[in-house]
């Protein structure tokens, strides 16, 4: 559907549009390409624009919209990207509605509003799920059925102690850290009890949901795509939280034995 933008007030609430859709894409998880042939398409969708340029990397977003011969710009920022898999199927479902179908600015914007104001699930729920794969990755990985309780409780209080980290303002290196100290110590606690067996495969399970599989996954397809920049940028990232695990829960196990 071929649209006109009428104005630059218009021009100004497009760019307002598309930013954060853009920034909630990079908050949500997503690629690098996802960021940028979505707000090309939205944009796109006007047929008087000059010009459309979008630049992503891996924690900020521009759009440029060239109207009359003159261009327009606005920049945005997401230092903490999670992962939200809901808000990006949210954005892709809008996206596809506000190319295809008739959608004033205006309306764009207000789903939009709508979208970033989606709630997260309640940290008590995340803290069981936690549990729950931290639990099955331990038999999983050949543990013993009765270390399946111990492994649900160390997920599940690692995953309170690590959450409160970031409210301090603790570096992301140093959060990881922490993940792999109070995994392995939580593990060595139940041992030391005699309420768990296996302490490796309690430690190894329970570090699972910490790896960075889905941020090396995205890294990949960005290098794929063309954008080797933000891909390796995404690798080293996720090459020094591999660290940051592994020494935390190195440094326990080593006082340990």
């Amino acid at each position: 559907m071929s649209r006109e933008i009428k104005s630059v007030d218009e021009i100004y609430k497009l760019l307002h549009v598309t930013i954060k859709v853009g920034r909630l894409i990079l908050q949500s998880g997503g690629e690098v390409f996802r960021v940028e042939d979505t707000i090309e398409r939205m944009c796109s969708s006007f047929s008087n624009l000059d010009g459309v340029e979008v630049l992503c990397m891996k924690t900020s977003v521009s759009v440029t919209l060239v109207f009359e011969g003159i261009p327009y710009t606005q920049v945005a920022r997401e230092k903490s990207p999670s992962t939200k898999l809901e808000v990006i199927d949210m954005i892709n479902s809008f996206s596809r509605n506000f190319v295809n179908k008739e959608m004033s600015l205006d309306q764009a914007y207000k789903e939009v509003t709508k979208i970033d104001k989606t709630k997260d699930f309640p940290k008590w729920f995340l803290g069981l799920c936690t549990g729950f794969v931290g639990a099955f990755f331990t038999i999983l990985f050949g543990g013993p059925i009765i270390d399946f309780i111990p492994a649900f409780f160390v997920g599940f209080l690692g995953f309170f102690v690590v959450n409160k980290a970031p409210k301090f303002h603790v570096p992301e290196f140093m959060v990881q850290l922490l993940a792999g100290i109070m995994t392995a110590g939580l593990a060595v606690a139940f041992v030391k009890l005699g309420l768990a067996k296996d302490l490796d495969m309690i430690v190894i399970g329970c570090l699972m949901p910490y790896v960075p599989g889905m941020a090396i996954t995205n890294a990949i397809r960005d290098i794929l795509s063309g954008d080797t920049m933000t891909g390796l940028m995404s690798i080293a990232q996720a090459i020094f939280i591999a660290v940051g695990l592994a020494f935390g829960a190195g440094m326990v196990l080593a006082l340990y034995l």
